[in-house]
């Protein structure tokens, strides 16, 4: 489970997190707090965040959310929907997703997640990264090591551990290979810079692609597989069920090719995906 998802809890009284990150108009308290097992929890904190909803369908808006707890003994976080209710909110269901919404907003809870008996659902809402600037308030706090290269801004692990150590921060955890600086330094494959002269006979080099449709067809076509003319950009399109038809497909039209128009069709060109290197 990521850690911003926020569980949705219909039986918690407040909003609750296990981390005050960017947590605002703080105040100090010592509430004892007992969760479903019946095991008390402290809560040391009450505050105030500015989050970020992020739906499945990458859709996304602020939501300043107040009166949370923080418990650092919480397994998780739990966003309380009966608090939402007295807040004004109207709760509904799309299938086994439960949303919440008024005139204006809507949030819905689509993350879901299976467990031993059933299933829980959770949102995504992430802590936007402007309350960075809160963290020099707090001398000697602890912050995971991981999340503080986020709020920075993906910086390098030196400058991250000199940052910290000048705005006496304690890391935790251990540095973890992140995937979006490793999608950053991402380079495109060289590619063939020598000229190839174009074919000058018809049929004489085909270029061959295919590629998924959005919508599966009245014939239950999945994909579309496109050949041109390298001489006379002639095209020819299929579509086609699933990809093991592709070698079929290509063979009967080189052979009806030959057998109808005496044209033998020299090369064809096409990617390296298996799909192909199968055919």
């Amino acid at each position: 489970m990521e850690e911003w998802i926020w569980i949705g809890d219909s039986g918690a009284s407040c909003h609750m997190t296990n981390d005050d990150t960017g947590m605002f108009e703080v105040k100090t308290i010592q509430d004892e707090i007992t969760i479903e097992n019946g095991k008390p929890l402290m809560a040391t904190k009450i505050g105030k965040f500015k989050l970020n909803i992020v739906q499945k369908d990458c859709s996304s808006r602020d939501v300043p959310l107040s009166g949370v707890k923080c418990v650092p003994q919480c397994f998780c976080k739990l966003f309380s929907i009966t608090k939402a209710l007295e807040k004004g909110l109207n709760i509904g269901n799309d299938g086994k997703r439960i949303y919440l919404k008024t005139d204006n907003f809507k949030m819905t809870f689509d993350q879901v997640f299976n467990t031993a008996t059933g299933y829980i659902l959770g949102i995504k809402m992430v802590q936007q990264a402007r309350d960075i600037t809160q963290l020099n308030l707090n001398v000697g706090k602890e912050i995971n090591i991981n999340r503080y290269h986020e709020l920075l801004g993906h910086v390098g692990i030196e400058a991250l551990k000199n940052t910290a150590n000048k705005m006496d921060l304690k890391l935790t955890g251990k540095f973890i290979k992140c995937e979006d600086c490793a999608l950053s330094k991402v380079r495109q494959k060289n590619l063939n810079k020598d000229h190839v002269p174009r074919a000058t006979r018809k049929r004489e080099r085909l270029f061959m692609d295919m590629s998924s449709i959005k919508h599966e067809s009245l014939r239950k076509a999945k994909f579309w597989l496109l050949l041109i003319d390298d001489a006379t950009d002639y095209c020819f399109s299929f579509f086609i069920k699933q990809k093991s038809d592709l070698s079929k497909i290509v063979r009967d039209l080189v052979n009806n090719l030959n057998a109808q128009h005496g044209i033998k069709v020299g090369i064809i060109h096409c990617d390296n995906v298996s799909e192909n290197k199968k055919s």
